[in-house]
């Protein structure tokens, strides 16, 4: 058996989540239970908060937009092609 911890960045994220053979007295490990679900949570003033994850925002730029739009194009014309369309 071990003890396990969850490192946390300054923001209280979770960074990672770690079995060790020994006790780590750091301020950024924080002892948990095998059984807690670190899912969601950030540790906040010495308590586990639950937050909702953002969506990532995809940014692409107008002019990859019209490469991939060509690109597209492109493709499906030489799908035509090979079928003889």
């Amino acid at each position: 058996m071990g003890f396990r911890y969850a490192q946390v960045n300054d923001e209280g994220f979770i960074i990672s989540d770690s079995m060790l053979s020994d006790v780590v007295i750091k301020t950024k490990m924080i002892p948990v239970s095998e059984a807690f679900d670190l899912t969601n949570k950030r540790f906040i003033d010495g308590d586990w908060v639950e937050y909702e994850p953002e969506e990532p925002k995809l940014q692409i730029s107008e002019m990859e937009i019209e490469t991939l739009k060509t690109s597209l194009g492109v493709e499906y014309l030489v799908i035509l092609n090979e079928l003889g369309l």
